[in-house]
């Protein structure tokens, strides 16, 4: 017997959960226009992809009457549309009153068991995977129903499941107990099946381990390229520097020596005309204190000439005045010649230091840019050094792997809920 898409044990098991459940669980009514309207409208929106349909599902059961609601059929197509989308845990609690019935379909128990599984409430789905055993086995006929043979390799994945990607979260002792018992209570044309999916679930998990370990490898494998190549662009790099930093050593001590050489040059020509310049301005001022001297003089005689009146005094007095006058005249000749020899050599020395600042000038910007040049060099090798200590702990960048260990520890890898049989097989019920 189909338990889905015969309508029969639906029928049959409202009647019984009508009187045990009453109100508080789901029923079974014999409305099927209204509830065939609810059950195609409820998985039409569950199977929407707009953003709101999260919201209209639960809107669109809310508004279902009581009535077509107490036909289970109603909450079965809200669970499998919230499956549909993601809401597990809420589909969950709306499977939960409608496995608890009696003799429920075998798609209801089904989907309780992988949403407790799913929700890794493992002791749990053992129970609940025994009942379905039993009930699989009480319904099995001979040859068995694909959904029956189906069903049984099913458990066989989960057990699978949690002896290897879920390996430890049930004690080991226990999970052997029900997977014998549970496979006790298989009919030997289901035992094999439920053989062959565990089976297939520690292949595929080994498989998906292999994946995980060669994803691990070839991580490993490009962080160690991507460290050497760090450790070798910064070594180059840095050797590059050292070249550079050994050319600007040699540079400055060129330039330090070529501007010592030339400021001294400088000094060596300036300090005669230094001198010079020096023996000029002492004797400019001896001529000058001369000059003053013999004005001095002038002045006196000239004062004396105005205050006498003898004429032969007078007389002399002109004459004393007349030849210093012409003294006088000789020194200013002197004093002009060697104002003269002063502003030369002064115009000769202002030009020796005036080349020897620039001088200075130049081969101090010179010296700078390479000093900054090495201060450069300095800052990039620390840098390199820092690039280097990165390199140094540089960890795996194994995201595809954690990706693969993810996947390969998910239920849904192993053992997919069929939506999309349980959709169609609950749409046939509204054919009937």
């Amino acid at each position: 017997m189909n338990a889905i898409t015969d309508r029969s044990p639906w029928l049959a098991l409202h009647l019984c959960v009508l009187g045990v459940l009453a109100i508080t669980a789901p029923t079974w009514a014999d409305v099927p226009s209204e509830a065939d309207v609810a059950v195609k409208n409820l998985l039409d929106v569950g199977w929407r992809t707009t953003p709101d349909a999260r919201q209209q599902i639960d809107e669109r059961f809310a508004a279902v009457p009581d009535a077509v609601r107490a036909d289970a059929r109603v909450a079965y197509a809200y669970a499998l549309s919230l499956v549909r989308l993601r809401r597990e845990a809420d589909a969950a609690r709306v499977i939960a009153p409608l496995a608890a019935a009696k003799n429920p379909p075998l798609g209801v128990l089904r989907a309780q068991l992988w949403l407790t599984m799913l929700t890794r409430q493992y002791d749990a789905a053992l129970v609940q995977m025994e009942r379905l055993a039993a009930q699989v086995a009480a319904e099995a006929a001979d040859p068995p129903l694909a959904e029956h043979r189906e069903t049984g390799r099913r458990m066989g994945m989960m057990i699978g499941f949690l002896e290897t990607p879920a390996e430890g979260s049930v004690p080991p002792a226990k999970l052997e107990d029900y997977r014998n018992r549970i496979a006790a209570a298989l009919p030997p044309t289901l035992a094999d099946g439920f053989a062959e999916g565990r089976q297939a679930v520690k292949q595929q998990h080994a498989q998906w381990l292999a994946q995980q370990n060669d994803a691990e490898a070839q991580a490993d494998e490009q962080t160690e390229a991507e460290r050497q190549r760090l450790l070798d662009s910064a070594k180059a790099e840095r050797d590059q520097a050292a070249v550079r930093r050994r050319e600007l050593a040699e540079q400055l001590q060129k330039l330090r020596e070529e501007l010592g050489s030339e400021m001294e040059t400088l000094q060596a020509s300036e300090r005669p005309l230094a001198e010079q310049l020096t023996v000029a301005v002492l004797q400019g001022r001896r001529v000058q204190d001369e000059l003053l001297g013999v004005l001095d003089e002038i002045a006196r005689l000239s004062d004396l000439l105005r205050r006498t009146r003898d004429p032969e005094q007078r007389r002399l007095l002109l004459i004393e005045i007349d030849r210093l006058e012409r003294i006088a005249a000789r020194i200013r000749l002197q004093v002009d010649q060697m104002e003269r020899e002063v502003a030369i050599l002064e115009a000769r020395v202002l030009e020796i230091r005036q080349r020897a600042e620039a001088t200075r000038v130049r081969y101090g910007r010179e010296i700078a840019s390479r000093e900054n040049e090495q201060k450069t060099l300095t800052r990039r090798e620390s840098q390199l050094t820092g690039m280097e200590q990165r390199a140094v702990r540089m960890k795996s960048g194994r995201g595809q792997s954690r990706s693969l260990a993810a996947r390969a520890a998910a239920l849904s890898t192993y053992v997919a809920f069929p939506l999309e049989e349980e959709k169609q097989r609950l749409l046939a019920t509204c054919e009937q």
